[in-house]
């Protein structure tokens, strides 16, 4: 408070850069903690808008691709029949370059795990490696991986034949969509690399006060959920197998896997008494075979896990102050300042590169401290 006073006593603004907001980065777990969240969030929603522009774009182009392959027989007809929706074939580049440019990130969280190893090992502190967080850094990081490799192998060669941007533009959407199943490789790819950004977004928030015990507990239900599942499908495979056989001759139950996606919707609600009134087997025996699976499903086994979770509920309720200040404890154990080693963990991706060009002298040198000063203060 004295110095705060000094510093207002002197004239200067709140705003100016003084001494004391290095140290407050230095101790301040909360501020290292809200800037990478505010980081992430604003990667994963820019990313996600320029990846979807440029699928918009690449699904405008991909109709006028294959309305052009029917009319034309040679590449060279056909390149210059793109070239009139240049403007959309630029878009779709510009975009997907963006996104490329972007997803660069990604491959420095799984780096976050060495040079949390490392400090770990300098302070003597406890780390888990096998974490929900890391898990997701892994994925996104596998699939940017996998784009990259396409990227470079695939869809960009070839580009620099071309002395016009129009041009490679087209080029590069050609690239994309003459390899068969790439198309679908990048939905998936994608798919699964925002999934796991938004869901490690949301699980930040597990260090929130008015979220964090709610997620928590929703965490420590998922075993229960599992466990659920497993039952479920058991019950689902048993009533699968039965109208396989009993019903092969509806559209409904003609395969297993068809007999599986009937069920599940039924479990859901979704059930029609009428649809096996025309079977061969009679009436009677369709109307039992699904009202004996709805009471099943609906009625018992979802009342059942209704009740599992409600029990949990009710035994982690009383403890969601302390599941709170467990994951504070688990976030002090890496953020927490150290003098010689803070400055290994004290930065987001992608910032943290520098610590870790510094990584060697670290394992070197037995007294840190000024070398992690120093690191602290870039």
């Amino acid at each position: 408070m004295d110095d705060l006073l000094f510093f207002r006593m002197e004239g200067r603004s709140k705003q100016s850069h003084h001494l004391f907001q290095f140290q407050v980065w230095k101790k301040s777990m909360k501020a290292k903690f809200i800037t990478e969240a505010v980081f992430l969030v604003t990667l994963t929603a820019v990313f996600q808008y320029f990846l979807v522009e440029a699928l918009n774009s690449g699904h405008e182009l991909l109709g006028v691709y294959h309305h052009i392959i029917n009319l034309h027989g040679t590449q060279a007809d056909i390149d210059a029949a793109l070239l009139e929706h240049s403007d959309v074939a630029v878009t779709f580049m510009d975009d997907m370059e963006i996104t490329e440019h972007l997803s660069i990130v990604a491959f420095f969280y799984p780096l976050r795990m060495v040079l949390e190893s490392v400090f770990a090992k300098k302070t003597f502190r406890p780390i888990k490696f096998f974490t929900l967080n890391n898990l997701l850094d892994f994925v996104f990081a596998v699939c940017f991986i996998i784009r990259f490799e396409r990227e470079h192998n695939a869809y960009s060669k070839g580009l620099d034949h071309y002395d016009s941007h129009t041009k490679q533009a087209v080029r590069y959407f050609e690239n994309i969509y003459q390899h068969e199943n790439d198309e679908v490789l990048l939905d998936v790819l994608y798919t699964i690399a925002i999934g796991a950004l938004w869901i490690r977004i949301l699980f930040m928030f597990r260090l929130t006060r008015f979220l964090g015990p709610l997620l928590n507990m929703f965490y420590l239900m998922i075993w229960d959920i599992f466990i659920f599942m497993i039952l479920f499908g058991i019950i689902l495979v048993i009533y699968a197998s039965i109208g396989n056989m009993l019903f092969y001759a509806e559209d409904s139950y003609s395969s297993f896997w068809e007999s599986i996606v009937t069920l599940f919707g039924s479990a859901l609600g979704n059930f029609d008494l009428t649809l096996l009134h025309n079977s061969d087997k009679g009436k009677l025996v369709g109307e039992l075979y699904i009202i004996s699976f709805v009471v099943l499903c609906n009625i018992l086994t979802l009342n059942l896990l209704i009740a599992i979770l409600s029990s949990t509920y009710a035994i982690l309720e009383e403890k969601k102050l302390v599941l709170y200040i467990n994951e504070i404890l688990k976030l002090r154990d890496v953020l927490e300042y150290h003098p010689k080693a803070s400055g290994l963990t004290s930065t987001s991706p992608p910032w943290n590169v520098f610590p870790l060009m510094a990584l060697p002298l670290y394992l070197m040198m037995d007294d840190c401290e000024s070398l992690n000063e120093l690191v602290m203060y870039i």
